[in-house]
């Protein structure tokens, strides 16, 4: 603590170097240069999360693992990319908050004694924060809370009993009629949920608030969907005949939503990228990315049927094998459709004890969903497996009529994001200089 300066800037860099000298026993020169610095404004909660991140998580490294860097790893990589020219007020926080915990006697040995060592510094510094405001508590938010709305007591694929409990756990006032229908218009802005009778099933929580004006859910007027069109009509203009049958993945993969590494990269191979990557990590990616690219993909089907350029059918087809082991395809009928649902029914609610697919999604079971329902089906009807896939019908005429007016109207809405993000941006820079 006493080599803290905090009138310059990178204190946080000027700790971790100064830690990093003294505890591989070599001379101490710093790299930093000594510079003043005046805070001028309070970082955004972009910025604070941003830079948090960055600093944190290479101060743990160098933490526990000094002794495998050498000086000028340190020096070039992780002080001078990582530690420095943070946000000035935060920088002097992180550089307290290093400096509480490398000053306590025993040096942590591992990532889970670091992070409680971490913990209770910070919540000490908070204890000293909180008693600077006196009694003024109008100046506060509740603990773990964005607008005073406490999202952190949520969890994605939580169930809540009731709206009740939901008000309870968020802090936030019971309300009925039309102020109701704005709170829970406000909550979407935090995070989204899946209604089962009265329960909330939480599906998805926002790093960072939606803003009201924020369209985060695709709609057709968004300028993803009008890309999606232009390739697809681009697409369908070039091919012979009316119709084209491909699975969603494959969609994707067409129309340059996805390559063809999306979905089939070993989940270890994706692991190995960085230590950071957990299994949670990759399947919560796969979940979200699913959902967000087949809305996109469905927005812009539904907007070119809206136009009557194409119709669309979702087809269930069923796999078997023949004596040789080959594989048979064929589209189900009506009646092995009502099977296959009496199968998956069963499975989700008989076996998995679950109320809708959802809940399957949520925890990752989907594999385990797929397969038991496979294996039942074989047990029945013989059959090996079965996939959906997307029919595209449309007429020739009008995709060729329709292409260059959207293609036109596409670029003419590129260009003004352009000029609109132009305008935001020296706006921006016009409203800092002064």
């Amino acid at each position: 603590m006493d080599y803290l300066n905090p009138c310059n800037k990178n204190q946080t860099a000027k700790v971790l170097e100064r830690f990093f000298y003294v505890s591989n026993g070599r001379d101490y020169i710093s790299v930093i240069p000594d510079e003043a610095e005046r805070i001028t404004k309070l970082p955004t909660l972009d910025e604070v999360k941003e830079d948090t991140n960055r600093v944190v998580t290479y101060a743990k490294e160098i933490i526990l693992n000094a002794d495998k860097y050498k000086d000028r790893d340190i020096e070039e990589s992780v002080l001078k990319q990582y530690a420095c020219d943070i946000d000035p007020l935060l920088d002097k926080i992180i550089a307290i908050n290093i400096a509480d915990i490398l000053s306590q006697n025993n040096k942590p040995q591992n990532k889970e004694q670091l992070k409680n060592v971490w913990v209770g510094s910070l919540e000490e510094l908070k204890k000293d924060f909180i008693q600077g405001f006196e009694e003024d508590d109008s100046l506060l938010l509740p603990q773990n809370s964005v607008g005073g709305i406490d999202i952190l007591k949520l969890e994605i694929g939580m169930t809540v009993k009731n709206y009740k409990m939901l008000c309870e756990l968020l802090g936030q006032e019971v309300k009925s009629g039309k102020s109701k229908k704005y709170q829970l218009e406000d909550f979407a802005r935090y995070f989204e949920w899946e209604k089962s009778g009265q329960k909330f099933i939480i599906s998805d929580i926002y790093d960072t608030p939606l803003t009201k004006e924020d369209k985060r859910k695709l709609g057709n007027n968004s300028i993803y969907v009008q890309c999606i069109e232009v390739i697809l009509l681009q697409y369908l203009s070039k091919q012979e005949g009316y119709t084209r049958t491909f699975t969603k993945r494959n969609w994707w993969e067409m129309l340059g939503m996805a390559s063809h590494k999306y979905g089939r990269t070993p989940e270890n191979k994706l692991k190995n990228l960085d230590y950071r990557i957990t299994s949670w990590e990759v399947r919560h990616f796969y979940q979200r990315c699913n959902k967000k690219l087949e809305q996109i993909l469905f927005s812009a089907l539904n907007s070119l049927k809206n136009r009557k350029l194409i119709t669309y059918e979702i087809q269930t087809v069923i796999v078997t094998k023949d004596k040789r082991g080959k594989e048979q395809y064929f589209e189900a009928t009506d009646l092995q459709k009502k099977q296959i649902l009496e199968v998956e029914r069963h499975i989700l609610h008989n076996v998995m004890g679950y109320e809708k697919m959802f809940q399957v999604f949520i925890r990752f079971q989907q594999a385990d969903f797929y397969q038991q329902v496979n294996d039942l089906l074989y047990q029945q009807y013989g059959w090996n497996h079965y996939f959906k896939q997307i029919k595209v019908i449309y007429t020739f005429d009008g995709v060729k009529e329709a292409l260059p007016e959207l293609e036109m109207k596409l670029q003419k809405e590129l260009l003004n994001k352009k000029v609109v993000d132009y305008l935001n941006s020296n706006a921006k820079d016009l409203y800092e200089k002064k």
